[in-house]
């Protein structure tokens, strides 16, 4: 039975708490480096709106107080101040990034030497009946590669987490323009996402399990064949150990190709759908904002901050879905290891 998402974080946030300073550090850095994101974006709008275009937004803590500084600027000065206070954050937002992604590295990789190590420690203290009941292919696979596999799925976890906080602080830019357009985005990706969750998941999962019992058989095929040479040749084995190998790893290439192709596509055919949502959502805009000839200045410099900040919505978007393809592809190690981690 495959396990749900909401287990799957759960577990994989229990796990990486363990590690209480670094998963600190992840959140802290991820929140950080999305408001710094958001601040250096949101500059576009009084760098773009002339005072009158500003005035629907001039109601806002922040950006009343920033639009009204830059209301007795000329249009030259407006740009370059705008520019240098984003450049500004862009580097704050560099560092911070580069800061989440290191931790999201490091914390899965020790949870990973942990399980390692703990799962060889098990391995030799258990009974001799336990080596008779299992297959030195699954013992190799529990032991080295589950592991390795549910680091991916925390580092896809780490990787989620990040990629939230950037699509909420995008949101929020976006609600300051138009809050019915916002809404149509966000139900349009929420359906998106739905619609390639329904359609990836099981075979994507199905392929992780096919990938991990055909390695159970390689390894199997293998290490009878270290152990076993002398006894295969003088029973002219060959040619059945050959087949046996090479079926077994026919089968952990097709499941491979499998899952790589559906993982590879999430990228295009979500930037290209993407791509159509924000054509409608245009059109939609300028039907309910963009009608006399008053409001054209104004719907167009904020239409201009509402494109770049859904634009910039797609790369998280994007990038969520690929680690949710991830985590399917690598949850039946998480799974078949149970409550062990």
């Amino acid at each position: 039975m495959s396990t749900n998402y909401a287990v799957i974080f759960i577990r994989s946030v229990r796990i990486m708490s363990k590690q209480p300073l670094l998963f600190a550090c992840l959140w802290v850095g991820s929140i950080l480096g999305a408001i710094s994101e958001g601040v250096g974006v949101s500059m576009l709008i009084p760098s773009i709106s002339s005072e009158g275009a500003g005035s629907s937004l001039s109601s806002m803590p922040f950006l009343g107080s920033l639009m009204a500084h830059f209301a007795s600027l000329g249009a030259q000065e407006r740009v370059i101040l705008a520019a240098s206070i984003m450049m500004g954050f862009i580097l704050i937002r560099g560092v911070l990034l580069i800061l989440v992604g290191v931790i999201g590295v490091i914390i899965p990789l020790r949870i990973q030497e942990n399980l390692v190590l703990k799962g060889y420690s098990g391995l030799i203290s258990a009974d001799f009946q336990y080596f008779q009941r299992n297959e030195t292919g699954k013992l190799l696979v529990r032991t080295l590669e589950h592991p390795n596999k549910s680091a991916a799925i925390l580092f896809n976890v780490a990787n989620i987490i990040v990629n939230l906080c950037l699509m909420m602080i995008y949101f929020s830019i976006m609600m300051m323009v138009s809050v019915e357009m916002t809404l149509a985005a966000l139900v349009s990706l929420f359906l998106l996402s739905l619609i390639a969750r329904k359609i990836s998941s099981e075979p994507l999962r199905e392929a992780g399990k096919r990938i991990t019992e055909s390695r159970f058989s390689m390894n199997n095929a293998f290490n009878q064949t270290v152990q076993g040479i002398k006894l295969i040749r003088l029973r002219n084995a060959e040619n059945h150990m050959m087949s046996w190998f090479k079926n077994s790893f026919d089968r952990y290439l097709v499941s491979l190709k499998r899952s790589q192709i559906i993982s590879a596509s999430f990228s295009p055919g979500f930037s290209t759908a993407a791509g159509i949502i924000v054509c409608m959502l245009l059109i939609v805009g300028a039907y309910l904002f963009g009608g006399t000839a008053e409001n054209q200045s104004v719907w167009l410099s904020q239409l201009l901050v509402f494109i770049v900040c859904l634009y910039r919505l797609m790369s998280p978007a994007v990038n969520i879905n690929q680690s949710r393809a991830i985590i399917d592809s690598n949850k039946f190690a998480m799974e078949d290891l149970g409550d062990y981690i």
